[in-house]
């Protein structure tokens, strides 16, 4: 359970968690807060003890065989992004072979990027919290939602359309 800060401030002044020094200090009133982990930082911020724990000053019980995990987990997250990369690298260069060309190879590598992208969504959560790091954590997900299941429903669509053309039948 994270520290809570002292009550009743004086007029104009409020606490915040001064992660430099570990402890609550009183501040002015509508004193700017940060997400680096250097300076002061809200303090309705509620520890989570897990990912986090070596960003913020003020999450004591971190286990380290956790943050192992993760970290090992961020490698074979990265392994597999890779494999994701080099597996579009080849549909690209081989997309003239008639199997690929017949599976439509614009269609796979929206898939295979949806699926990278998908991947890729934890990177964020790695390290000091930043301002790109948290867009980056609502955005990537979402966008490997759109690319792999958009690209299959747009590949669909197109088969229904030309099973379906009368002027072919």
């Amino acid at each position: 359970m994270p520290p809570q800060p002292p009550s009743n401030p004086p007029p104009m002044m409020t606490y915040m968690w001064d992660c430099s020094n570990r402890a609550f200090a009183l501040v002015p009133e509508g004193t700017e807060t940060t997400l680096d982990g250097l300076g002061l930082v809200a303090p309705e911020y509620l520890c989570d003890t897990f990912v986090d724990c070596t960003s913020w000053s003020d999450e004591r019980d971190c286990n380290p065989s956790l943050v192992a995990t993760f970290y090992s987990f961020l490698v074979i997250t990265g392994c597999i992004a890779g494999i994701f990369l080099v597996v579009i690298y080849f549909v690209w260069r081989l997309r003239q072979h008639r199997v690929i060309r017949k599976a439509s190879p614009t269609f796979l590598i929206l898939l295979l990027l949806g699926g990278g992208l998908g991947f890729t969504a934890m990177l964020p959560w790695i390290g000091r919290p930043t301002v790109s790091g948290c867009l980056f954590r609502a955005w990537l997900p979402g966008l490997a939602f759109v690319f792999g299941w958009g690209s299959l429903f747009a590949k669909t669509y197109r088969i229904h359309r030309i099973f379906n053309n009368k002027s072919l039948q």
